[in-house]
Order: C-alpha cells, then structure tokens, then sequence
C-alpha cells in the first residue's frame, strides 16, 4: 500500500510540473505570438514608407534631370551666343 502512494505522490508531482511546464510555455508563445503581430504592423508601416522614399526619389530624379537639361541648354546659348561675338 505504501509503495502504490508513493507511486500515486510521484505521479502527482510529474503532473504538476508537466502542468507548471505546459503553463510557462503557453505564456512563452502567447508573447512570441505577439511579438510576431507587432513586427507584422511595423513591417506593413516600413512598406508603405519605404514605397513613399522611392515615389519620392523618383520625383527627385526626374527633376535633377530636368534641371540638368535647362542648365545644359542654357550653357549651349551662352556658348553659341559667344562664338557669335568673337566672329
């Protein structure tokens, strides 16, 4: 009899640290599943600013460009206009 209650003891130990371990590891994954929900909502944030960089450096280029090409054609006329006046 003694030894079938300490079976019973050794039993209800091994189920409350299973349970005690079950436990922890729930909390573990609810954090890491919100962890996982905070980097997915960054994430779409860094998209859509990483989309609006480039709308914006696309915007940038297209000037430079243009700006390139009235400094160019400016620099042409002066250039024309002079070999005008040494003739």
């Amino acid at each position: 009899m003694s030894n079938l209650k300490d079976s019973l003891a050794d039993a209800t130990k091994q189920i409350e640290s299973m349970a005690h371990d079950h436990f922890n590891l729930k909390a573990k994954i609810q954090k890491a599943e919100e962890r996982i929900r905070q980097l997915e909502e960054e994430n779409a944030v860094v998209t859509i600013r990483e989309a609006e960089l480039k709308d914006f450096k696309e915007r940038h280029n297209r000037y430079m460009d243009n700006l390139t090409t009235a400094v160019d054609q400016r620099i042409a006329g002066w250039k024309v206009h002079e070999i005008r006046i040494i003739l």
